[in-house]
């Protein structure tokens, strides 16, 4: 055995925590990864201090090849566009004491809400730094802008730091804000305003019944609530089939409204689970049937997509995680939601795998939240993650594969499958190489961890860390050839 002249080993080869053969991940790719669905929260393998201090490396390393520029248009993007908070709000702290042209203007046009201005002091105070100017400035020039409504709705009370500590800290001035100063801010006539003002629980009540009879909610507002509604209106009395036919049945299948609202099945799924607690039969038919036609509706809302994919769910034993600290959602039960939306919406096969991996097949008929139910389902596939022996397995030609993991492959090797200790990169290069072309694979490692399963060099893998909407967008950007870093510094001026 050769003891000095060793096998050349890729610069990017990396262990699991599980113990399989992977590579590090492409540097930009991690950071993008993080800004597009980390919560910076406890995971199975990782503590969340750990992932800041993995993030805030990222950041230091990216900045070296990318500049400033690009971290505060792609912690912009991350809030905005895609809703990430924290950690949007993070990268957006660490640019604080960062050299960086028009840094007024970054944070003018970062701050979405408020209380995202109190959240990036809070956290430059963390990170020990002193407020630049640049963010005091930008921080009033965003609040300055703000109308009664919004001062009105995001006091801050109680919080480190409120609007009252805001506004003199940054000096920000207005109509609005001398108002706000002087206690003749008039209370924002909202429905949450309507709800909250309510005296007893017979007012509440009322209060729902009208804003549902007379459309006063949006279409969000109404899937965020339908809790509400049924349990003030069960109290009350009037919450009955026919008043559920009349009224709202019809607001919840409305097409124009679903579309209008741009709302994603993973919203409607989240909206049905906090009204019935998981228990899908505890809901009324002709609901449900409506809750069913408004999934599929919504689906509409993603990106359509030609041709035969192929959909791989890791039921394991560490997909069981939740989603988040604040999610009642396991990481599987989310990727379960995605895979039924692709699944209803291309022709697709659908595998399930853990140590052992199961070919299903759905009527694409039956309920969707029944769906949704039988894809978690383990199925006797075990609790281990190994992704190898599905791939290993395939001989159909298809134009993409999802799969959806948390990327913890395992280290042993089991002759049963066949694998022979091939990495996953070579197994994929075979399935190319065997049906005459290089289709995109879509891994969605729900654990944003340090590795992935495939060399980085590799340009047909494409990684994501989050499930969200505009998750399911980039993959149109894909697959029409753009590059997500020029995507990003094209959307924004400064």
């Amino acid at each position: 055995m050769s003891k000095f002249n060793a096998k050349q080993v890729s610069k990017n080869a990396a262990i699991s925590y599980e113990g399989g053969k992977v590579f590090t991940r492409d540097i930009n790719d991690a950071l993008l990864n993080f800004m597009f669905g980390s919560y910076l929260e406890d995971q199975y393998y990782e503590t969340k201090e750990e992932q800041q201090t993995r993030f805030i490396e990222l950041l230091d390393k990216v900045a070296e090849t990318e500049g400033y520029k690009f971290i505060g248009k792609l912690a912009h993007f991350s809030r905005n566009e895609m809703g990430m908070r924290s950690v949007s709000t993070l990268a957006a702290a660490w640019l604080n004491d960062k050299s960086m042209q028009a840094k007024r203007d970054f944070y003018r046009g970062f701050f979405h809400r408020p209380d995202d201005v109190a959240e990036t002091f809070a956290a430059v105070d963390m990170l020990g730094q002193k407020r630049s100017h640049g963010l005091v400035r930008g921080a009033a020039d965003y609040i300055s802008s703000l109308n009664d409504y919004t001062l009105g709705k995001y006091k801050l009370n109680g919080k480190e730091y409120n609007m009252f500590d805001i506004i003199n800290i940054t000096h920000a001035w207005s109509d609005s804000i001398q108002k706000y100063k002087d206690g003749t801010l008039a209370a924002p006539e909202t429905w949450e305003v309507k709800v909250s003002g309510a005296k007893n629980s017979a007012e509440k009540a009322a209060e729902w019944k009208n804003l549902v009879e007379n459309k006063k909610l949006g279409y969000l507002a109404l899937m965020r609530n339908l809790r509400n509604i049924r349990n003030a209106g069960s109290e009350a009395g009037w919450y009955t089939n026919k008043w559920i036919l009349n009224n709202l049945v019809p607001q919840i299948t409305n097409f124009d409204s679903i579309k209008k609202s741009l709302i994603f099945p993973y919203q409607i799924y989240a909206a049905v689970k906090a009204l019935t607690d998981g228990d899908f039969s505890s809901i009324s038919l002709p609901l449900l049937n409506a809750l069913d036609e408004a999934f599929r509706i919504s689906i509409g809302n993603m990106p359509e997509l030609s041709g035969k994919s192929l959909i791989i769910l890791d039921v394991s034993g560490s997909m069981s995680d939740n989603f988040s600290e604040n999610s009642s959602f396991s990481i599987k039960e989310v990727c379960a939601v995605y895979s039924a939306a692709i699944y209803l919406n291309t022709d697709s096969t659908f595998i399930k795998f853990g140590d052992y991996y199961k070919e299903k097949t759905y009527d694409k008929t039956m309920n969707v939240f029944s769906l949704i139910n039988k894809m978690q389902k383990n199925d006797n596939c075990g609790y281990g993650t190994r992704i190898n022996a599905v791939l290993n397995s395939l001989a159909e030609p298809y134009d993409r594969i999802f799969i959806f993991s948390d990327m913890q492959v395992m280290g042993a090797v089991s002759p049963w499958y066949r694998e022979d200790g091939k990495s996953t990169q070579a197994i994929l290069n075979e399935y190319w190489k065997n049906i005459g072309k290089k289709v995109p694979v879509y891994s969605f490692d729900l654990g944003n961890y340090r590795t992935q399963i495939t060399n980085p060099d590799c340009n047909y893998l494409k990684y994501f860390t989050g499930l969200n909407e505009y998750v399911m967008k980039f993959i149109e950007l894909y697959e029409n050839n753009y590059n997500l870093i020029d995507y990003i510094n094209q959307l924004y001026p400064y």
